[in-house]
């Protein structure tokens, strides 16, 4: 092992300041990037001592490959490759919704259904126990059975104003 600045021993302070920045961070894909980099600098000091301690190098290289695989799955989640392309239109409805919770929000019970024309979906003085969302070329706002504005007015006066 070479003397001066750089020791093998760096790498356990080096480790150890990655793992906790880790732990610090709230967002998971950097958590989980810090660790294993934290932890790869744990398998090497392991796997340069003379003799090499393989219990710990194997037990941490066991936690690297956990963490590689979770990070695969953050990086999925966060993306829209898997979904169709009704979904990303959805999706695009919601602004403010990351793919990871749109989908949490899908696995929550949401349903695609094609309901016949002129269906009450809420109806005035009740209140709903569904979120809707309406995918229609055309629709119609009623009160008191008259027609009050057509839906496509006033999704155009939400997202012009």
């Amino acid at each position: 092992m070479p003397d001066g600045f750089f020791t093998i021993g760096i790498l356990v302070y080096f480790g150890l300041f990655s793992k906790a920045s880790g732990y610090i961070v709230r967002d998971e894909l950097l958590l989980r990037s810090l660790v294993v980099l934290g932890t790869f600098c744990n398998v090497t000091f392991y796997a340069w001592q003379s003799p090499p301690l393989w219990e710990s190098f194997t037990a941490n290289a066991i936690l690297i490959a956990i963490n590689v695989f979770q990070i695969g799955a953050v990086v999925l989640e966060r993306t829209i490759f898997s979904m169709s392309n009704r979904e990303r239109h959805l999706l695009g409805s919601f602004e403010t919704l990351a793919p990871e919770q749109f989908r949490t929000l899908m696995r929550s019970g949401a349903k695609w259904i094609e309901v016949p024309v002129e269906t009450e979906n809420v109806r005035e003085g009740h209140t709903p126990n569904r979120l809707y969302f309406l995918e229609a070329e055309r629709s119609k706002i009623m009160k008191a059975r008259q027609k009050l504005c057509p839906v496509d007015q006033i999704l155009q006066a939400r997202w012009w104003s």
